[in-house]
């Protein structure tokens, strides 16, 4: 009954997120109390409710933070998406608490906001980003080969491999084949290690040995 009640009380706070901010005549008149229930980690849409308490609006709000989790698609982790889940669970907080007195829910927002889950969260998009394919991390570190091999032309690139991810950022191997100064032609193997950089939202190459 616990649990019934808890994805019952949830879709007020999606109600107030989701609500057109310009008041409208229909919307001027006074309009029922909704709640947010989760389901498989999503707010789904509200559902009449009665009015909730301080104490059930941090019940529900915990249960929603416990449902994000880190995705991963094709191996990549969703580091932006996750945090971006969570930035919204504290906006819908954030809602709640200038629509009333609820100090218990203040009191949980920021413990939110300095918890290790959020601060994994917003540490991982700022140093890994959020990858769409291989050629996001690849393709840096060829055009850093090329920008400083003795002949840019005769860059080729036998093979590439993610090795992972560092403290600082992802770990990228590439074997190629170029000329040296002296002309001849030699194979090497570099390992790359590049941050993201979300103002450019591109991967910069911090190391290469």
């Amino acid at each position: 009954m616990k649990n019934v009640l808890l994805f019952v009380v949830a879709a007020i706070i999606l109600w107030w997120f989701f609500k057109d901010e310009t008041p409208t005549a229909k919307e001027s008149e006074p309009t029922p109390n909704y709640s947010i229930s989760v389901e498989h980690g999503q707010n789904t849409l509200p559902a009449e409710t009665k009015a909730l308490t301080d104490e059930e609006y941090v019940q529900s709000l915990n249960s929603i933070w416990d449902a994000k989790q880190l995705d991963k698609v094709d191996g990549f982790p969703q580091y932006e998406d996750y945090r971006n889940s969570l930035d919204t669970v504290l906006d819908l907080m954030n809602r709640v608490t200038k629509s009333g007195s609820f100090p218990k829910v203040e009191k949980l927002k920021s413990k939110f906001q300095k918890s290790k889950k959020y601060q994994d969260a917003v540490n991982g998009h700022l140093k890994y980003g959020q990858p769409i394919s291989k050629s996001d991390l690849t393709v840096p570190c060829e055009y850093y080969l090329e920008a400083n091999m003795n002949d840019p032309s005769s860059l080729d690139i036998i093979s590439s491999q993610i090795e992972g991810q560092s403290k600082n950022g992802w770990l990228v191997l590439v074997k190629y084949r170029g000329k040296n100064a002296f002309g001849g032609l030699v194979v090497n193997v570099t390992q790359f290690e590049l941050q993201y950089n979300e103002t450019a939202k591109v991967y910069d190459v911090i190391n290469a040995n």
